[in-house]
């Protein structure tokens, strides 16, 4: 089968979409990607997407708005027979998707009516998370408005009794999700574990690294010492004295 292009036009930032007369809606393999066919000359549906940004600054406790975010990108997806999410052929270059992206105020675009159409979102502007909905169902007429949070960051410094700072020292991260980063500190004893959704992180060291340690004058500080497997522990000095 074949897959007619599709009229396009970019009028004062508006994606409008008018279909051609095309085949009913049947699969075709382009590439790698399975594609499924416009239907033919039926009245386009029009939709209104925004993409608003929660923006994280020094100067603010809380997330700052913004009004409208440029560059999210967005793929339109059709469900088969088997209800699997496929794309829907870009109508310019039928071999490549269909990508709907934000600009800095609402943009219009249409799709052919009488068949079910959702979005999702591939990807968000740098420095923000994408949306957490899968698919989003399209339905004409509707004004879709999606937030794009920046991405926050937890930054760790491990420093020793002395207040030096400790490099090679093991530290886990666990969101509220579940999930678990580890990561290790640099020469200057810190590390930052970034992309990171809202909610409550844990933080926890869970490896000291090698080498001496400083202890203030005064001070103290604690060392558990096990042998590995088949081996014991003969000696431990300090400052070359058995202890």
């Amino acid at each position: 089968m074949k897959i007619r292009r599709l009229m396009a036009g970019l009028l004062a930032g508006t994606l409008l979409l008018s279909p051609l007369p095309a085949a009913s809606g049947e699969e075709v393999t382009l590439g790698s990607y399975q594609y499924v066919g416009a239907r033919s000359q039926e009245a386009a549906a029009t939709a209104e997407l925004l993409v608003r940004g929660l923006s994280l600054t020094q100067d603010a406790d809380e997330p700052v708005e913004v009004p409208a975010l440029a560059g999210a990108e967005f793929g339109v997806y059709v469900a088969d027979a088997d209800g699997q999410m496929r794309p829907w052929a870009n109508p310019l270059y039928p071999q490549e998707p269909m990508r709907v992206r934000s600009g800095e105020e609402a943009v219009r675009f249409a799709l052919p009516s009488g068949q079910q159409f959702y979005l999702h979102q591939e990807s968000a502007p740098a420095g923000y998370l994408p949306m957490q909905e899968e698919y989003l169902p399209i339905e004409a007429g509707m004004s879709i408005e999606v937030v794009n949070a920046m991405a926050g960051e937890v930054c760790v410094s491990v420093t020793d009794t002395a207040g030096a700072p400790l490099a090679g020292a093991g530290v886990r991260l666990s969101g509220p999700d579940g999930r678990t980063v580890e990561a290790e500190t640099d020469a200057s004893g810190t590390l930052t574990f970034g992309g990171l959704a809202e909610g409550a992180y844990t933080i926890e060291e869970i490896r000291t690294p090698a080498g001496a340690v400083a202890v203030v004058r005064g001070g103290s500080q604690s060392f558990a010492i096990a042998p590995a497997e088949g081996y014991e522990i003969a000696d431990v000095l300090v400052d070359g004295d058995s202890v």
